[in-house]
């Protein structure tokens, strides 16, 4: 399916939220740059197995950094360029 076609979207993942959510806009036909911290040899060879940067202005930003002070700055400093979407499963507070 190529849903997403176009689209070019970065992946932060450290964790398997967001290596999931690489995998499936991959499967939609998006675009997708990866920068993974999820074990190369484990889950992170089948979710984010490419890290190469596909061509294209970056429309989306998809991560699961942690909720710290850091996490809201660089997530702050992202949405400045596009879209950000913050994977979080317990909130922001």
């Amino acid at each position: 399916m190529q849903y997403l076609e176009g689209l070019h979207v970065h992946v932060e993942a450290r964790g398997v939220g967001a290596g999931y959510a690489a995998w499936l806009l991959r499967s939609y036909g998006a675009a997708v740059t990866c920068i993974s911290t999820l074990d190369p040899d484990g889950i992170g060879a089948f979710l984010t197995p490419d890290t190469a940067a596909p061509g294209g202005e970056t429309a989306v930003v998809v991560t699961d950094v942690p909720v710290t002070d850091e996490g809201r700055a660089w997530v702050t400093e992202q949405a400045q360029r596009a879209r950000a979407v913050w994977i979080t499963p317990w909130g922001l507070e």
